[in-house]
């Protein structure tokens, strides 16, 4: 019986591999092949349908198509598969069958012997029994899966599989290819040098020296080629000057050394020794290797020549006697942002300002009997804040004086770069926040307090960050007024919720609570002055906190805060 059921296995595959594909159906019986009908939908039909093939009325003979009716004359059978391993046989339903001889497999329309492998994958081989129109897989056994980049290729479930590996060694200089082993081969590219772990292209020196890399040398080891090194540490080839101009690399004791050349270097250049600029300037090594010389009765002004008396500006001439690389001022006048102005004119921009030209010919001087104070002026003897403060130029025409013998005014400019006595910082950051700073903006003077990074003009290190500055503690004086002012800059996010800068009192007892804060409507990118009272907190000693707190770490890339010219003020009678 076994074989039996072996036997039909076989007849189907072999049966079904000479007709049209599966999914086309078959032309199974003669009335089929009679009915002038495409019953299978292949596009063919009767006699022109290759599954019609077996019927004996559907052979040509002399050119006529033989009618012998609707039965089967194998005597007539046309089932050829065209395969010498495989035996041919009609059924009497019309259908053919091919069966493989003995120790052959029929797999894809060819014959194998048992044992052959499959040309494709050596992991599937002809074993006629178990498995005679297919490949039968190997589960064992050494193989190739044809990849490189695989190793100890094994059978397994009839499939060919290796343990990935990779070569990449991540050098952008090397061409990497596996064996196919286990092991790599990272070849140097013909125009790269792979030195001590380093890619370099051809032609490239080795920093601070004349070394090159040279492929056609060596690929693995810097090329010695003689040359100096200038201070910049380019390679200066033999006989070659220097980038400056004033130095050429020649051979000393059997050495590459660089030799200087007699001659200025100027604004990036060598100029030889005696070379003249137009008629007013000369390189005079022994006077100066770095700068022209100026001729007498001569002025070098930003790079022109003039000749003394000459008129470059509405108030200003070349006077060699005063200076020659500058225009002189003529006298009683001030030459400042482009025009010219008589002592005693006043800025038009700042009320504060001046011409002086006894103090100051090319820039603006303090007018006198005025204040400035955190960017305002003020006349002498002016009083604000319910007559607490004054403008005094007898004792101070940068800060505030007290308007009554028993007022208290502190006033903080920061200027001497020191954090007050008995003021404290706190930041959440050390990257980001509060510091004293003169190179950024001021409010007056240079020096003011900052919250951000000064190096990248930002409070945004990606976090959400915070800071305080807390005042010295002081007593809140009774009188007509008490209040603190003080100037401040914004570069943040205007929204209500984040970027908040807040004032808050925090007495020494009892209770405080914020006095002002930034709101929507408070300007960015210009100074402004913030006016206070105090009067809540009169007899007890208080101290200020300004608090800076971003709250989200988005939209910080502003460029921050800055606080300065603060003035704490009480006890007016």
């Amino acid at each position: 019986m076994r074989h039996v059921l072996l036997a039909l296995l076989l007849v189907l595959p072999a049966c079904f591999e000479s007709r049209a594909p599966l999914e086309q159906g078959f032309e199974t019986s003669a009335a089929e092949c009679r009915d002038n009908i495409d019953n299978d939908g292949d596009g063919r039909t009767d006699c022109a349908d290759e599954d019609c093939r077996a019927w004996s009325f559907c052979y040509q003979v002399d050119g006529a198509v033989r009618d012998l009716g609707p039965r089967f004359d194998s005597g007539d059978c046309n089932c050829d598969d065209g395969l010498a391993c495989t035996d041919d046989s009609c059924l009497s339903n019309g259908s053919c069958f091919f069966q493989p001889r003995p120790g052959f497999c029929v797999i894809d329309g060819t014959c194998y012997r048992d044992r052959d492998e499959n040309p494709k994958d050596s992991c599937g081989v002809c074993d006629s029994l178990r498995s005679p129109n297919g490949w039968y897989p190997r589960t064992n056994g050494a193989c190739d899966d044809g990849d490189p980049c695989t190793r100890n290729d094994r059978c397994q479930a009839g499939r060919c599989r290796g343990t990935p590996y990779s070569c990449n060694d991540g050098l952008a200089c090397t061409d990497d290819a596996c064996r196919g082993d286990g092991t790599c081969d990272n070849k140097v590219r013909a125009d790269k040098c792979l030195i001590n772990g380093a890619c370099a292209d051809a032609g490239a020196n080795r920093p601070g020296s004349c070394d090159v890399c040279d492929p056609n040398t060596s690929s693995t080891l810097w090329t010695l080629r003689p040359g100096c090194v200038d201070s910049g540490g380019a390679c200066v080839e033999l006989g070659k000057s220097a980038a400056d101009g004033c130095t050429r690399c020649e051979l000393s004791n059997g050495q590459p050394t660089l030799v200087k050349v007699d001659g200025c270097f100027i604004d990036g250049k060598c100029v030889a020794a005696n070379a003249t600029l137009g008629s007013c300037a000369v390189c005079d090594p022994s006077k100066s290797t770095s700068e022209w010389t100026v001729l007498p009765q001569s002025c070098l002004i930003a790079g022109a020549c003039f000749g003394a008396g000459a008129a470059g500006i509405p108030c200003g001439s070349c006077d060699p006697s005063t200076n020659q690389r500058q225009w002189s001022i003529g006298a009683g006048q001030c030459y400042v942002d482009g025009s010219c102005f008589n002592s005693g004119d006043g800025n038009p921009n700042d009320a504060c300002q001046v011409c002086d030209a006894t103090l100051a010919q090319l820039a603006w001087s303090t007018a006198p009997n005025r204040c400035e104070i955190g960017r305002s002026c003020y006349a002498d003897k002016q009083a604000v804040a319910g007559g607490c403060l004054v403008c005094d130029v007898s004792k101070s025409t940068t800060q505030w004086t007290a308007g009554t013998s028993n007022a208290d005014v502190r006033f903080f400019g920061f200027e001497d770069g020191k954090v007050p006595a008995d003021w404290s910082v706190m930041n959440s950051h050390m990257d980001v926040g509060w510091q004293l700073t003169n190179s950024g903006r001021a409010g007056g003077g240079s020096w003011s307090f900052y919250y951000g990074d000064p190096s990248k003009k930002s409070f945004d290190n990606g976090l959400a960050n915070s800071g305080t500055i807390t005042t010295e503690a002081f007593v809140v004086k009774a009188g007509i007024s008490a209040g603190i002012r003080f100037w401040v800059y914004f570069d943040t996010q205007t929204s209500p919720f984040e970027d908040l800068l807040d004032v808050e009192v925090a007495p020494i007892l009892g209770t405080g609570g914020r006095i002002w804060r930034r709101s929507v409507s408070t300007p960015q990118q210009q100074w402004q002055q913030i006016a206070l009272s105090l009067s809540n907190w009169t007899g007890r000693q208080v101290r200020i906190v300004f608090r800076f707190d971003t709250v989200t770490l988005q939209n910080n890339s502003g460029e921050g805060v800055y606080l300065d010219d603060v003035t704490v003020f009480s006890g007016c009678q």
